[in-house]
C-alpha cells in the first residue's frame, strides 16, 4: 500500500495514519491510496489463475495427450538424503553419517527425520528431478512434447507429487476425433498403445530384496524391461490384498471392486491405468 498524491504521506506513522482515517476528511484520504496484492502461491486466487492458464492453453493447443502423475521416492533417494547429512553435519558440527550403514528400520526413521526437518531441500531436489524427468522424456521419440503443464501437491509429511499433462509433437488432433467412429477408434488405440500399458514387461518376475528407488542407477547389465518391472513390483504391487484396502464395496453397484489404485498380480497384469510414474 502506498500514498498516491499527498506530499510527504508515505512517511507517516501508523498513529497519523489512524488520526486521518478517524478524521472528517478520512474519504478524500481513502480515495489517495492504492493497494497492490502479488499472487501468493497456494492461496484460491493463485489457483484459480492457474486454471484459467490451463484453460486457455487447452483452447490453444487441443487435449493434451498424456496426463501423468510423479510420486517422489523421498525415503529412498540417497543423493537426497547424502546432500541433507552434509547439511546436518554443517549445522551440528559432526562427522557427515553415512545412512547406508544403519540397520532398515533405523535407516527409515532417520529419512523421515530429515524430510521433516530440510523440507526445503526436499523440495528444491524434486523441482530438480521433475525437470530432468521432463527434459529427458522430451528426447524420446514418440515422447517430445511441444508444451506441458503441471502443478505439486504435499503431503501432511511434507512428501510431494506432481500432476500434469503433455501436448505430444506428433499427437492427433482429439477435438477432431469421434470415439463412436470405430476408425477413429482405431487410431487412438494404435497411437496410445505403445505409450501406455497396463502390464509389467517381465510376467513373474521376482520381487528385488533392495527397494530400486534406493539406488542411483539400474545394476550394470540390467535391461529397461527388468528395471521397470523390479520398479513396479517393489512399489506397485502388494503382498497381501486386503478388504480394507485392495478392495471395498461399492455403495453405488453394491458389488467388490478393485480400487482404482494399481495392483500388479502374480500374472503380471495389472489394473495400474498407466499414468503413474514412480520418479527414481
Amino acid at each position: 500500500m502506498y500514498i498516491r498524491t499527498h506530499p510527504g504521506a508515505a512517511d507517516l506513522t501508523v498513529e497519523e495514519l489512524r488520526e486521518r482515517l478517524n478524521s472528517n476528511t478520512k474519504h478524500s484520504f481513502i480515495q489517495s491510496i492504492q493497494r497492490q496484492i502479488d499472487w501468493i502461491p497456494g492461496l484460491t486466487s493463485f489457483w484459480q489463475r492457474q486454471r484459467r492458464q490451463l484453460i486457455q492453453m487447452i483452447e490453444q493447443l487441443g487435449s493434451p495427450h498424456l496426463f501423468f502423475t510423479l510420486s517422489a521416492a523421498d525415503l529412498h533417494w540417497p543423493d537426497l538424503h547424502r546432500i541433507i547429512e552434509q547439511q546436518r553435519a554443517i549445522a551440528e558440527g559432526v562427522e557427515v553419517l553415512d545412512i547406508t550403514t544403519l540397520a532398515e528400520r533405523v535407516r527409515h526413521n532417520r529419512c523421515v527425520n530429515n524430510l521433516t526437518k530440510y523440507p526445503h531441500i526436499v523440495a528444491s531436489f524434486l523441482q530438480c528431478r521433475v525437470k530432468l524427468f521432463l527434459n529427458t522424456l522430451n528426447k524420446f521419440p514418440g515422447f517430445k512434447f511441444v508444451d506441458h503443464w503441471y502443478r505439486y501437491e504435499w503431503q501432511h509429511r511434507g512428501s510431494g507429487h506432481v500432476h500434469g499433462f503433455l501436448w505430444l509433437s506428433n499427437g492427433p488432433n482429439l477435438q477432431q476425433k469421434d470415439l463412436e467412429n470405430p476408425e477413429h477408434r482405431r487410431e487412438l488405440i494404435d497411437y496410445f498403445s505403445d505409450k501406455v500399458f497396463a502390464y509389467a514387461p517381465i510376467p513373474n518376475h521376482p520381487r528385488p530384496d533392495v527397494n530400486p528407488c534406493q539406488m542411483s542407477r539400474p545394476a550394470a547389465g540390467k535391461t529397461n524391461s527388468a528395471d521397470v518391472t523390479e520398479l513396479l513390483n517393489r512399489c506397485q504391487r502388494h503382498a497381501v490384498c486386503l478388504p480394507t484396502y485392495c478392495l471395498r464395496c461399492s455403495k453405488w453397484l453394491s458389488v467388490m471392486n478393485q480400487r482404482s489404485k494399481g495392483i500388479i498380480r502374480d500374472s503380471g497384469r495389472s489394473s495400474l491405468g498407466g499414468h503413474k510414474t514412480i520418479l527414481v
